[in-house]
């Protein structure tokens, strides 16, 4: 009864809620960052869809088009797949 828990759950379980917590607000933060951007671009004579095409390839260019975040998520994905060493 008093068995503790597999710290492989422990930090996978923690992992999972880190990303759930940070992805939900970042997409919140992103939400308000791109109403922002086209009422100040609808000022300065851009459309809303060229503010939306541009922060795309911001967001891409920052996540999944940047080496070293992609090489971040093929350890992450080669942790969580690769047995268990210990």
């Amino acid at each position: 009864m008093n068995e503790l828990l597999d710290p492989v759950y422990v930090c996978r379980a923690t992992t999972i809620a880190l990303f759930l917590y940070w992805g939900v607000r970042g997409w919140l933060r992103m939400g308000k960052f791109v109403r922002r951007m086209e009422r100040i671009a609808q000022s300065a004579g851009f459309s809303a869809r060229d503010v939306r095409r541009e922060v795309k390839r911001m967001a891409l260019s920052a996540t999944v088009g940047d080496p070293l975040n992609v090489l971040l998520l093929c350890v992450v994905a080669w942790l969580w797949t690769a047995p268990r060493f210990f």
